[in-house]
């Protein structure tokens, strides 16, 4: 009788694979040190851009309206300006330019949890988060050689009968 309770098989990818995967994602390339560049610019923490675009943040409400557009209403009585590099890395304002907002807590905590959104997001992390569920070429090759084995041994015992056997 043959065990026919399933069984989980699991797979991790091998080091070679990660590095396979890794070399496929593109990555961020910092601006090199340009001479003419003064030393005080503002410089992106990602990518080391020194351009970026001022967004003004407020918080909105939402409302009943039956005009296009009227469904939320901005509660933020001062915006927060803060500025975002082209590559998208949002940087925190100063400590001067949040104190001037009533409820700058709110918006570190906005802010925190974007740039926590944006890292778990990043292609090097979910490849991190689903390299352990896949098998590396070893275990591969491992497994594919035990299930010709069993294939093996499944055609003898097929072809095996106890009333072919001969009286001797």
């Amino acid at each position: 009788m043959f065990y026919t309770k399933p069984k989980k098989v699991r797979f991790r990818a091998s080091r070679e694979l990660r590095y396979a995967c890794n070399r496929s994602i593109q990555r961020e390339f910092p601006v090199s040190n340009v001479r003419s560049i003064p030393t005080n610019l503002l410089r992106c923490a990602k990518c080391g851009s020194s351009h970026f675009v001022e967004g003004i943040f407020t918080q909105h409400m939402a409302q009943y309206s039956g005009s296009p557009g009227g469904d939320t209403r901005s509660v933020t009585e001062n915006p927060v300006r803060a500025q975002v590099c082209l590559c998208g890395h949002p940087v925190m304002p100063g400590q001067l330019r949040l104190r001037a907002v009533p409820d700058h807590r709110s918006f570190k905590k906005s802010f925190d949890a974007a740039l926590l959104y944006r890292e778990t997001t990043s292609p090097e992390a979910i490849l991190r988060r689903i390299a352990v569920a896949y098998a590396g070429k070893s275990q591969h090759d491992e497994l594919a050689e035990r299930i010709a084995n069993m294939e093996t041994i499944l055609k003898e015992l097929s072809s095996y009968s106890p009333r072919k056997r001969s009286k001797s």
